[in-house]
């Protein structure tokens, strides 16, 4: 172990705070949930780690990513970082890697270099993602990332490098892409000791690959100073609520065509979209053209502190999005007692109907269904409030279950390396006194 009763696990990460991202709220959760099981926690993560409730932090220097915005590059030197983890106050017994990125590829190698067991979170669907974006858009950004544009999306679409704006996915040969982009992530997840996935069907997926991975959907940790209640009111008009990014991936151009048509009915709703992104000029534009412009609010990014609030003041939670692996926003709503509208059958919160991925009017009528009966709204908020207390429930226990093993791997490893070396000292004694 680390030579004190503690055992410690540090985590690399190259998303955290103060950008708005669910691997940091993922990160979060992995902190306290460890902590409050009496491991000590170590963090690498890019920038200055505001916020972070780890016993010890490495902050590794970043720059802005060139064409993937919010997102940054960790400028380090590896063999630097390795020197740090091993004159660290907290020896290692256990690496989780909560990213892919340059960070979290090094934690995988100084975990080889210094027999420390890896945990990657497989938290992001690159493969989904290699449907949305250039060439440019890809390599531009972190070293995962090159893999799957080299691989997935240069060779398979053969697109000039553009940026791209537009809220509607490309066209191309999907087959091609997402067999190059498996290939990579197959070789990145084989390096790690195991492979934690957000949910069964991204499990089975790894597990076909070769990839022992195990389902672990990750619980969440809200601020302090978030409102505790949710407003009541059953007064219309309905608010339905979204949010994230404001990107092609996330599907909002479908939830505003679904939405201009439940308009149309004559229903009582509005629609809040909180987030930002390449693609918020386009869908206020829609919207406009659409003549939904006065019943859509676009809040731009919201800043975490102030999210509660707006949580608080919905009816209804949507999620369009068809390319995440569980959606953190699901959970941060539904802890608010807000019914849940998802299109991916993958997801683990949210009534979902994959009939809808891409019908508006599939998508209208179930938003109509809510809007128009508060007692169904009532019980469905209920229904997603009890899901979530639960996967919260199974989200600690599963994750300090793989990681207790390893941490007693490593008591092992450490006690087995002792007794060798105080046989060999003793050999050394006998022949001192002979």
């Amino acid at each position: 172990m680390n030579g004190r009763d503690q055992p410690t696990v540090w985590i690399f990460t190259d998303l955290y705070w103060p950008t708005h991202a669910g691997v940091a709220v993922t990160v979060d959760f992995t902190i306290e949930t460890l902590r409050a099981a009496g491991y000590r926690v170590g963090l690498v993560a890019v920038g200055n780690a505001v916020g972070s409730a780890a016993d010890d932090v490495i902050a590794v220097p970043a720059v802005n990513d060139l064409n993937y915005q919010g997102d940054q590059t960790a400028v380090f030197s590896a063999l630097a970082l390795t020197r740090k983890l091993r004159r660290s106050t907290s020896p290692a017994d256990v690496f989780i890697l909560a990213t892919p990125g340059r960070l979290g590829l090094s934690g995988i190698g100084i975990g080889r270099l210094l027999n420390i067991r890896t945990i990657l979170l497989h938290l992001t669907d690159f493969v989904a993602y290699t449907r949305y974006y250039s060439p440019a858009r890809l390599v531009l950004t972190n070293a995962a990332k090159i893999s799957f544009a080299l691989m997935a999306s240069a060779v398979a679409r053969r697109r000039p490098l553009t940026r791209e704006r537009s809220l509607v996915p490309h066209r191309g040969t999907v087959r091609g892409r997402a067999f190059f982009a498996t290939a990579a992530l197959t070789m990145i997840c084989r390096r790690a000791d195991t492979v934690l996935a957000l949910s069964e069907w991204h499990a089975a997926s790894l597990r076909r690959s070769g990839i022992p991975a195990r389902v672990w959907p990750s619980g969440i940790t809200l601020p302090a100073n978030w409102p505790a209640r949710r407003r009541t009111k059953s007064a219309a008009p309905v608010r339905f609520l979204y949010v994230g990014r404001v990107v092609p991936e996330k599907n909002v151009l479908l939830l505003l065509r679904a939405f201009s048509l439940l308009v149309a009915t004559g229903i009582e709703v509005e629609l809040v979209i909180a987030g930002t992104g390449r693609a918020l000029d386009e869908a206020k534009t829609f919207a406009r053209s659409a003549g939904i412009g006065r019943a859509v609010r676009f809040l731009g990014g919201v800043p975490r502190d102030d999210l509660g609030a707006v949580y608080a003041e919905s009816d209804v939670f949507v999620f369009p999005s068809v390319t995440d692996t569980q959606g953190l926003v699901l959970s941060e709503a539904a802890l608010y007692r807000l019914p849940l509208i998802t299109l991916d059958p993958r997801l683990p919160l949210g009534t979902t109907d994959a009939t809808a991925m891409g019908d508006p009017a599939a998508l209208a009528s179930r938003m109509g269904a809510l809007a128009r009966d508060p007692l169904v709204r009532r019980r469905a908020g209920e229904q997603a409030w009890l899901s979530v207390y639960r996967m919260q429930e199974r989200s600690r226990e599963s994750l300090l279950s793989v990681v207790g093993a390893y941490a007693r791997k490593s008591v092992v490893r450490d006690a087995q390396a002792q007794v060798g070396a105080d046989r060999g000292a003793h050999r050394g004694d006998e022949r001192i006194g002979t």
